[in-house]
């Protein structure tokens, strides 16, 4: 499954992002689309808690609930504490929780989850939550994906961005790798407008560099990009071979894109 982020009617967003897969992650949160994302505190974080993420976003149930920013540190605002679900909630909205935005705690109790992506045999998958990730074209109404399936092929999303329109680049080829980063060699407009129509934006107003939106950690999947501007997908564009580089996280490239034409 390759959706991280989920709208749960107007009222509380959940993503995962820093993770090594689709399945797991640091939790951030939304509220209606109008604040910036922020974290969640880990004080009495759990697999209850855990779950309900999860759920909310179409996996079957978590098999662990990290804490003490196992996917690391956020920045910005952090959202939620002292969340107490039971587990069979729809959206941590639904838990004891702490007023949005109310915290005593700093980034390094941030929490995190590991989803499981399977079902037994009898689960009534006519009830199920599961996010279709061939979402359509970007309304002004609807939360903007920071993730997006391209075929079977090259994966996209952004992440730690302050909202769903900005972030750092991370690419997974055919949902068989993990998610890495694209280095800034040769980063420019063309190639940050390629990704922001991956993503259903209109196109891109900057292609920040120098891990502008922090340094991501774990492989580098793309360098030496050079697209016209025009292409479908950065798989489409000249590149060097899948894995191949030169760089360090510290040049991690980055998008700013525009939501409306």
């Amino acid at each position: 499954m390759s959706c991280l982020a989920s709208n749960i009617g107007n009222h509380l967003n959940v993503r995962l992002v820093n993770g090594p897969n689709n399945a797991s992650g640091r939790v951030e949160v939304q509220y209606n689309a109008s604040f910036t994302w922020g974290t969640v505190c880990d004080d009495g974080w759990d697999l209850n808690d855990a779950t309900v993420v999860c759920r909310m976003l179409g996996f079957f149930k978590a098999s662990s609930a990290p804490v003490m920013a196992e996917y690391g540190p956020g920045f910005g605002h952090i959202f939620l504490d002292e969340v107490e679900c039971t587990g069979s909630e729809n959206s941590l909205e639904d838990c004891i929780k702490s007023k949005f935005g109310v915290h005593d705690c700093t980034h390094s109790e941030d929490a995190g989850v590991i989803c499981e992506d399977s079902e037994p045999d009898d689960f009534d998958t006519s009830s199920s939550s599961a996010i279709d990730i061939d979402l359509p074209a970007i309304q002004p109404d609807i939360m903007i994906p920071s993730t997006r399936n391209i075929g079977n092929h090259l994966n996209v999303r952004l992440v730690n961005g302050p909202n769903n329109a900005s972030g750092r680049v991370e690419v997974q080829y055919n949902a068989s790798f993990t998610w890495g980063t694209v280095c800034d060699d040769g980063w420019d407009l063309n190639d940050a407008n390629v990704v922001c129509r991956m993503l259903g934006f209109f196109r891109a107003s900057s292609a920040p560099v120098m891990a502008a939106y922090g340094a991501g950690y774990g492989e580098i999947h793309l360098d030496e990009v050079e697209c016209t501007g025009s292409e479908n997908s950065l798989e489409d564009c000249i590149r060097s071979e899948y894995g191949d580089h030169d760089c360090t996280h510290f040049e991690d490239a980055a998008v700013i894109c525009e939501v409306s034409d």
